[in-house]
C-alpha cells in the first residue's frame, strides 16, 4: 500500500459531453463528472495529485486530448491516471474510439481518439503506475441508457504496473441519469472520495475503491463495474479516507512501503458472484415502466395547456414494494424534461413525503410549507429574497388585525426600549456616547428582529403551532389559506405537480385530513382564481389502504352513501381522483426475467431482436394511430421484442389522430355506462389508461374485451376487484346458480343485477370468460409470435 508523489505524479481528467455534428445525444453530466472527480483528487492533504501537476479538458477536442496525453505520459514518474467520461464508440472491426467534440459517426478513425492509439501511449510511460478510468458509453438510445465495450480496453493491463477500470462490461448497460448532476458510475466514486468508507483502512486504494464500487453499483441495480490489474498497482491509493478518526490520521503522506509480489486478480472470475441488491427505487428501468410514466406526463401536460386553471388528481396504486416511488421517478425525469416553444421549462415537481410529515398537524401547512421551499429553492439570491418580502407580506395582510396589532405593539416597545437607553447628551462628543448610541440603536433593531421572528411563526404560520392557532383565531382561515396557495402557484413561474408518496405509511386520520385538504383546500383555488393556473397532484398509495382509511373515518355513513360493487370508500377516491393508475403487473415471464436480471446482470440484446423490434418500429409508425394494427403488429412479435417496442407503441396510442380513432369504437358502449357523467369521464380516462398499461405488459387484448372490462371497472369496482382476485368468479355472473361459491354475499347482489348481466354478456367483446378478465387484469403472459 502506497500513496503517489504528488510532484512526480500526474493526472489528466477528460470530459465530453457536447458534439458538434448532432450525430450523438448530449451527456449534460460528464463535464461536472470530470471535474468534480479532479477537484476530489487534488484536495490539499486527501488527495493523491497536485492541481498544479494536473489537467481538465471540458469538451476537447482530439488533438487536445492528444496533445495532454503524450505531455503528462512524457512528465509522469510515479503514478499516471487518465480518467474518461463520454460516449465509447465501436466501429465495424470491433475497435474502441473515444468520442471528442468534432467526432462524427461516419468518420470515427479520423474525428474520433482510438483506445489503442491512447493504450500504446500509457504503455511508453516512464511512470511506475498506469491508471485508466473510464466512464465510456455508447449513446445506443437518446434518453439515459448508455452502452459501452470495455473488453477492448483491457490491453493496456497487460503492461506492468497498469490498472484498468471500467464502469461496465462490453455485454451491460451503463447509465447517465437524466436530471443528474453525475453519471451513475462516477457519482458513486465521488461520494466515497468525499465522505470516505466507515471504519476502512486509512488510505482508499484502487482495490479498496474497486470493492466499494462494486457494492454499491451492484445493489442499486446498476451494472457491474469491471477491473483488471497487473503486479503491485492495485495497492496504489488515490486518496486519503477521510472517514477515519482524526486521531488516525497522518500529518504526512505515510512511508512507502516496499512493493512485495502481488498476483494478477482475475476479477472477471468474480462475475458469477450474486450481489447483494439495495431495496430503495431502481434508476434503471427494468420493468419497463418508462412508457407509463412517458403515457402519464404527456396526459398531464396535455390537460395543462387546455384547462390551466384546473386541478388534476391522479392516483398511483400499488402494494408495497410494487414500485410507485420509481414509477415517480421516471415521471419526474419526464416532466422536467418537457419545455414549451421558447424552451422554458413547463413544470415544477414537489415532492411531498407524506409519512415525514404526518406527525406534524395541520397538513395544510406541510404542504404550503414545501411547495414554498420548492418554488424557492432554484431562484438566484436576490429573487429568493425578494419573493420571500412578498410572500411575508401577503401573509401578513392574510392574517389581518391580529398581526397589525401585534407589530404596531412590538414597535412601541422597541421605540421605548431605544428611547430609555439612548444618551441625553448625544452630541457624540466622545467614543463613549457613540457608544452609547449605537448600543441603543441595536438594541431597537434586535428587539424588532427577535419579536418579527416570534410573531412571525405564531401569526403568520411559519410553524406547525402557528398554523394551529391561526386556525383557531382566523375568521376564515382555510379560505385564506387557499387564496395564499393560489398566490404560490401564480408566481411560481411553472405548473406545479405535487407528488404525495408514502401515504399509505400514515395513519388512517392523518390520510383523511391530508386528502380532503387537497381536495377543500387546494382545488378550489382554480375556481376562486380562473386568471391563475391550478396545481397537478400524483398520489402514490396503496389504494386498498386509501379506502380502509376513509372505511373506518365515514364508517357510520357507510349505510347511507353506499351503492351496490362501490362501498364508502371507493366512493370518496372516485370523488377525489380524476384518474387512477395501476401499476403494471409482473406476470411470469417478467419475474423471470427480473430474476435474471438480479442475478446475472443485464445482457445486450441479440442482433435479430434488434432487427424485430425495428422493423415492428417502423410498422407501427406507418400505422397512423390505428389501435387495430398496433395490436396486430404486436401480436406477431416475440415476447422479449414486445417489451421493448411498448414505448413506441404507447406514443403511437397517445396521438391526436388515435384518440379519436378510439373514441368513435368507444360510442357504441355508452348506453352501459347508466347515467352518471363522472362515470362517463372516468370510462374514457380509464380505458386510454388499462390500454396503455396491458401494451407496456406486451398483453393484446381486444378492444372492445377491453371496453367491456373498463366499465366493470368504473361502475363496479368492488366486484372488479373480486373478478381481478379471482377471474373464475365471471361465472358466477352468467350462472347465478354458481355464484355461491364464486362471489362473496356481499357482492351477490350487484353480481344478479341485469345491468351488470348486459355488460358481460354483450355481443362485442362478450361473453366475458374467465381468460378474458385474466387478460383485461394483466394477469397472462405474453405469448410469442404465432
Amino acid at each position: 500500500m502506497r500513496f503517489p508523489d504528488p510532484e512526480r505524479s500526474r493526472a489528466l481528467f477528460i470530459g465530453a459531453g457536447r458534439f458538434d455534428s448532432g450525430d450523438f445525444v448530449e451527456l449534460p453530466s460528464a463535464v461536472p463528472s470530470a471535474t468534480a472527480l479532479a477537484e476530489a483528487l487534488t484536495t490539499p492533504g486527501v488527495g493523491g495529485f497536485a492541481s498544479n501537476r494536473s489537467v481538465v479538458l471540458i469538451d476537447p477536442t482530439v488533438r487536445a486530448v492528444w496533445a495532454a496525453i503524450q505531455r503528462q505520459s512524457s512528465e509522469a514518474e510515479d503514478v499516471l491516471l487518465v480518467y474518461f467520461v463520454g460516449h465509447g464508440l465501436v466501429d465495424t472491426d470491433g475497435e474502441l474510439y473515444l468520442a471528442m467534440s468534432e467526432t462524427s459517426r461516419d468518420d470515427l478513425r479520423f474525428s474520433a481518439l482510438r483506445w489503442d492509439d491512447v493504450r500504446k501511449a500509457l504503455s511508453s510511460s516512464r511512470a511506475r503506475t498506469r491508471i485508466a478510468i473510464l466512464d465510456a458509453c455508447f449513446a445506443g438510445r437518446a434518453l439515459d441508457v448508455m452502452a459501452d465495450a470495455d473488453d477492448q480496453l483491457t490491453g493496456l493491463a497487460r503492461i506492468q504496473g497498469s490498472v484498468v477500470l471500467t464502469a461496465t462490461s462490453s455485454t451491460q448497460l451503463s447509465l447517465a441519469p437524466i436530471g443528474q448532476k453525475y453519471t451513475a458510475f462516477t457519482g458513486e466514486l465521488i461520494a466515497i472520495l468525499r465522505h470516505g468508507v466507515p471504519r476502512g483502512p486509512l488510505l482508499l486504494t484502487i482495490e479498496v475503491l474497486y470493492w466499494q464500487l462494486r457494492h454499491w453499483l451492484s445493489g442499486n441495480g446498476q451494472p457491474l463495474l469491471r477491473m483488471r490489474a497487473e503486479n503491485s498497482a492495485m495497492q496504489v491509493a488515490l486518496a486519503r479516507n477521510v472517514a477515519v478518526e482524526a486521531s488516525a490520521q497522518a500529518e504526512t503522506p505515510p512511508p512507502a512501503v516496499p512493493d512485495t509480489p502481488v498476483p494478477q486478480y482475475a476479477y472477471d472470475d468474480y462475475e458469477t458472484e450474486i450481489p447483494w441488491v439495495s431495496d430503495t427505487p431502481g434508476a434503471q428501468d427494468h420493468l419497463n415502466r418508462g412508457p407509463l410514466a412517458l403515457f402519464l406526463a404527456t396526459r398531464l401536460a396535455e390537460f395543462a395547456e387546455q384547462e390551466p386553471d384546473r386541478a388534476f388528481l391522479v392516483h398511483l396504486d400499488g402494494a408495497w414494494g410494487a414500485g410507485k416511488s420509481t414509477l415517480l421517478d421516471y415521471l419526474r425525469a419526464e416532466l422536467e424534461g418537457l419545455t414549451d416553444r421558447q424552451k422554458r421549462k413547463v413544470f415544477q415537481v414537489v415532492q411531498f413525503d407524506a409519512w415525514r410529515h404526518s406527525r406534524l398537524s395541520p397538513p395544510w401547512w406541510s404542504l404550503l410549507t414545501t411547495t414554498r421551499a420548492t418554488v424557492t429553492a432554484n431562484l438566484p439570491r436576490f429573487r429568493r429574497w425578494w419573493f420571500w418580502c412578498r410572500e411575508t407580506a401577503m401573509r401578513a395582510r392574510r392574517s389581518g388585525a391580529p398581526y397589525a396589532i401585534a407589530v404596531a405593539g412590538l414597535a412601541l416597545v422597541a421605540g421605548l426600549v431605544t428611547w430609555r437607553l439612548w444618551p441625553t447628551d448625544s452630541r457624540f462628543a466622545s467614543w463613549a456616547d457613540t457608544g452609547r448610541v449605537a448600543t441603543a440603536l441595536f438594541a431597537g433593531i434586535g428587539f424588532i428582529w427577535t419579536g418579527s421572528l416570534v410573531l412571525g411563526r405564531f401569526l403568520l404560520w411559519n410553524s406547525a403551532r402557528g398554523a394551529r392557532l391561526y386556525e383557531q383565531a382566523g375568521v376564515n382561515p382555510m379560505y385564506e389559506v387557499a387564496q395564499h396557495f393560489a398566490w404560490l402557484l401564480r408566481n411560481c413561474g411553472h405548473r406545479v405537480v405535487v407528488f404525495v408518496d408514502d401515504l399509505d405509511r400514515c395513519p388512517e386520520a392523518y390520510v383523511v385530513e391530508l386528502l380532503e385538504s387537497i381536495q377543500t383546500l387546494i382545488r378550489p383555488t382554480a375556481a376562486d382564481k380562473p386568471d391563475g393556473p391550478a396545481a397537478l397532484f400524483v398520489v402514490a398509495a396503496d389504494g386498498s389502504w386509501l379506502r380502509q382509511s376513509y372505511q373506518k373515518t365515514y364508517d357510520t355513513f357507510g349505510p347511507c352513501v353506499s351503492e351496490p360493487g362501490a362501498t364508502i370508500g371507493y366512493l370518496f377516491l372516485e370523488k377525489i381522483f380524476q384518474l387512477t393508475v395501476p401499476l403494471p403487473s409482473m406476470n411470469d415471464e417478467t419475474r423471470e426475467r427480473y430474476l435474471g436480471y438480479l442475478l446475472h446482470g443485464r445482457s445486450a440484446p441479440s442482433d435479430e431482436l434488434i432487427a424485430e423490434v425495428r422493423a415492428a418500429n417502423e410498422e407501427i409508425s406507418a400505422g397512423s394511430g390505428d389501435e387495430g394494427a398496433i395490436l396486430r403488429t404486436m401480436r406477431k412479435l416475440s415476447p422479449a421484442a414486445r417489451m421493448l417496442v411498448a414505448r413506441r407503441a404507447v406514443e403511437a396510442l397517445a396521438t391526436h389522430e388515435a384518440r379519436e380513432r378510439t373514441a368513435e369504437a368507444l360510442a357504441t358502449f355508452a348506453p352501459l355506462l347508466g347515467s352518471n357523467p363522472r362515470a362517463m369521464k372516468r370510462f374514457v380516462n380509464t380505458y386510454g389508461l388499462l390500454r396503455t398499461l396491458r401494451t407496456i405488459e406486451g398483453n393484446t387484448v381486444d378492444v372492445d374485451t377491453l371496453a367491456l372490462w373498463t366499465i366493470i371497472r368504473v361502475r363496479w369496482p368492488s366486484l372488479a376487484d373480486q373478478l381481478e382476485r379471482k377471474p373464475d368468479a365471471i361465472n358466477g355472473i352468467h350462472e347465478s346458480r354458481w355464484a355461491v361459491g364464486l362471489i362473496p354475499e356481499d357482492l351477490r347482489k350487484v353480481a344478479a343485477s341485469t345491468q351488470l348481466l348486459r355488460v358481460v354478456q354483450h355481443p362485442r367483446g362478450g361473453p366475458l370468460s374467465p381468460e378474458d378478465v385474466r387478460m383485461c387484469c394483466g394477469l397472462v403472459p405474453p405469448q410469442g409470435a404465432a
